[in-house]
C-alpha cells in the first residue's frame, strides 16, 4: 500500500513537471489541429493526465482549500458555461470558440491539480522544477536568436515588417517578444524566491546564475512592461526580506544591475529604442494613449448585455466596428488580460477573478505559525506567492490577447498551488504548536499537584508532632 502510494505521488509529480515544462513551448512541441483548435503537447498532457487523476482521486484526497482554488474553479466554470450560453451574440464566432476552448483547458488543468493523489507541497516542488527546466530549454532558443539573429517560424515572422526583423531581440518559443517577457517575469519570481530561501550554497549559486540570465534575456526581449515589472519585483523582494537575508538580496541587486548594464551597452539597441518610445507614449496616438483607450473601451463593453460583456472573442470585432466611444487608431486587441476578461466575459467574471487574486494577496500578509514563529517552508511559499502575484500584475499587460496562452493558465494554477501549500504548511505548524503546548501544560499541572499533596501531608505530621502523637515517617517514592 505504501509502495503504491509512493508510485502515485511520483507519477503525479511527473505530470505537473511535464505541464510546467511544456507550457512555454506552445505549438512548437508537436501537436495537431482538431476542429480548428491547436492540440499541442501542453494540452495533450492535460487531456491525458485528467482521466488518471479522476481514477486515482479516491486513493488520496486533498481538501479543496477555499477560497484559494475553489473560487478560481467557480470563476472558470462561469467563464466556460456562462460564455457558452451567450456566445450567440458574440461578433467573433471563430475567435470566441478558441477562447472558450482555452478556458476549458484551463479549467481542466485546475481540476487535474486538485485531484492528483499527492500533497500540495509535492505538487508545488514539481511545478517549481518544471518552470526552471522549461526556462533552460527556452533560453537555448533565445541564445540562438540573439547570436544568429534568426527566429522560429510563426505569425510574427510572417506579418512583421522587414525593419523590425533587422533588430537583435529574443522571443524564444513564445511567439513574440512581449509574450516572452511576460514568461520571464514568472521565472524571475520563482528564481528570486529560491535564491533567497535556499540553504544550499550550490543551489544558491545556480539560482543567482538563473536570475542573471533571466534579466539579460528580459532586456533582449525589449518588453517594456515586463522590464518595469522586473524592477518592481526586486523592490518587493528588498522590502520584505528579513535582516539575515539582506546580504543575499544586496548581492542579487548588484548582480542584476551589472547584468542589465552589460547587456544594454553591448546588445540592447532594440530595448533602448522601445524604451525611448515611452517619451511620446501619451501623445495623441502614442502607445500609452492607445492602451488607455483600449482599457476604457473594455470597461464600456463589459457592461453590455446586462454586465455579461460582448461574448468570447467579441472585443476585436466590437472595436473594429466603431461602436466603442474611444478611438484606438487601428488597434483592436485588448492588450490587457483584465480588459479581455471584463469585455468578453462580463463585469461579474472580472470581479470574481480580481477577488480571487486579492484572496491570494491576503494570504501573503497573514500571520503564519505558532507563537509568532514562521517555519522556513511557509516563508518560501509566501515569498514565491507574493513575487508571483507581482509578476502576474505586470505580465497581463504585455500581450495583445492572453486568454489562449498556456503560460497564463499554467502560472495561474501555480499561484493556486503556492497558496494551497502555504495554507497547508500553516495548518501543520499550528497543529504542531498546539500539541507541543498541550504536552508542556500536562506535566506542569501534574507536578503542581504532587507538590500540593506533599505539602498537605507534611503539615498534618507537624500538627501530630506538636500534639505529642507518634509521627509516621513518609515513604520515599
Amino acid at each position: 500500500m505504501v509502495r503504491s502510494r509512493d508510485v502515485l505521488t511520483r507519477v503525479s509529480q511527473g505530470v505537473v513537471f511535464a505541464l510546467a515544462v511544456s507550457a512555454p513551448l506552445g505549438s512548437y512541441a508537436s501537436g495537431f489541429q482538431a476542429f480548428g483548435l491547436s492540440i499541442f503537447l501542453f494540452r495533450l498532457a492535460v487531456l491525458g493526465a485528467l482521466p488518471l487523476a479522476v481514477a486515482t482521486a479516491g486513493r488520496h484526497s486533498k481538501r479543496l482549500a477555499r477560497p484559494i482554488l475553489g473560487l478560481m474553479l467557480v470563476v472558470a466554470v462561469w467563464w466556460l458555461v456562462g460564455a457558452a450560453g451567450f456566445q450567440w451574440w458574440s461578433l467573433g464566432t471563430e475567435t470566441g470558440l478558441k477562447s472558450l476552448a482555452a478556458v476549458g483547458f484551463g479549467l481542466a488543468l485546475l481540476v487535474l491539480v486538485w485531484l492528483l493523489p499527492c500533497e500540495w507541497e509535492q505538487i508545488g516542488d514539481a511545478l517549481v522544477t518544471g518552470w526552471q527546466v522549461g526556462f533552460m530549454i527556452t533560453s537555448l532558443v533565445a541564445f540562438w536568436e540573439v547570436v544568429f539573429m534568426r527566429h522560429l517560424p510563426g505569425y510574427l515572422m510572417d506579418t512583421a515588417p522587414a525593419y523590425f526583423l533587422d533588430n537583435r531581440f529574443a522571443m524564444s518559443t513564445l511567439g513574440n517578444p512581449n509574450n516572452y517577457g511576460a514568461y520571464l517575469l514568472y521565472v524571475l519570481a520563482i528564481l528570486l524566491a529560491g535564491a533567497v530561501s535556499t540553504t544550499s550554497p550550490r543551489a544558491r549559486i545556480l539560482h543567482y546564475l538563473g536570475v542573471g540570465l533571466t534579466v539579460g534575456l528580459l532586456v533582449m526581449s525589449g518588453a517594456r512592461v515586463a522590464l518595469l515589472g522586473c524592477v518592481v519585483e526586486v523592490a518587493v523582494l528588498v522590502a520584505v526580506s528579513a535582516r539575515r537575508q539582506r546580504g543575499r538580496v544586496a548581492l542579487l541587486v548588484l548582480l542584476l544591475a551589472g547584468v542589465a548594464y552589460v547587456v544594454v551597452v553591448n546588445w540592447g539597441g532594440y530595448a533602448l529604442a522601445k524604451l525611448g518610445t515611452l517619451v511620446s507614449g501619451f501623445s495623441s496616438q502614442g502607445s500609452l494613449q492607445v492602451r488607455l483607450n483600449l482599457a476604457l473601451n473594455g470597461a464600456y463593453l463589459s457592461f453590455q448585455h446586462f454586465g455579461l460583456g460582448v461574448g468570447p472573442g467579441g472585443f476585436g470585432p466590437s472595436v473594429a466596428s466603431g461602436t466603442v466611444p474611444f478611438n484606438t487608431f487601428g488597434f483592436v486587441d485588448p492588450h490587457s488580460f483584465f480588459t479581455e476578461v471584463g469585455s468578453e466575459y462580463g463585469v461579474f467574471s472580472l470581479a470574481g477573478f480580481l477577488l480571487w487574486l486579492v484572496g491570494l494577496l491576503r494570504l501573503t500578509v497573514r500571520r503564519v505559525g505558532f507563537d509568532g514563529t514562521t517555519p522556513s517552508a511557509a516563508k518560501r511559499w509566501r515569498l514565491m506567492l507574493l513575487l508571483g502575484l507581482t509578476a502576474y500584475v505586470f505580465a497581463v499587460f504585455e500581450n495583445s490577447t492572453y486568454m489562449s496562452e498556456s503560460t497564463n493558465w499554467a502560472f495561474l494554477t501555480t499561484l493556486a498551488v503556492f497558496a494551497c501549500s502555504l495554507k497547508a504548511e500553516a495548518k501543520r505548524t499550528e497543529a504542531k504548536g498546539h500539541r507541543s503546548a498541550s504536552r508542556l501544560r500536562v506535566p506542569a499541572s501534574s507536578e503542581s499537584g504532587l507538590e500540593s499533596d506533599d505539602t498537605v501531608t507534611r503539615g498534618r505530621q507537624a500538627d501530630r508532632f506538636a500534639a505529642g502523637s507518634k509521627v509516621v515517617p513518609m515513604k520515599e517514592s
